[in-house]
């Protein structure tokens, strides 16, 4: 699918998500992952920013569509769910 069907699949996924708070990486990446505004064209970009957040973000939404596509899978846990490969 295209980045937009990606992101909005991550977006669903999320709230169902168990994070570590030891992950302050992925949850500085998922927090800090955006698309640049274009000022002289007054809006945001079609693509989202390429910097250090769109790394582990993007793997947040591949892992979501293995997810989708049911190669892992997903398990509810006493504390939460928590998918497993």
């Amino acid at each position: 699918g295209n980045k937009d069907s990606l992101i909005n699949l991550a977006k669903r996924y999320l709230p169902k998500v168990v994070i570590d708070e030891k992950c302050t990486h992925l949850i500085d990446a998922l927090s800090s992952y955006n698309r640049e505004y274009d000022k002289k064209l007054q809006v945001f970009k079609d693509k989202p920013r390429h910097d250090e957040w769109s790394h582990p973000s993007d793997a947040f939404q591949y892992m979501c569509q293995a997810i989708e596509d049911g190669e892992l899978v997903m398990s509810a846990r006493a504390n939460g769910i928590y998918y497993n490969a």
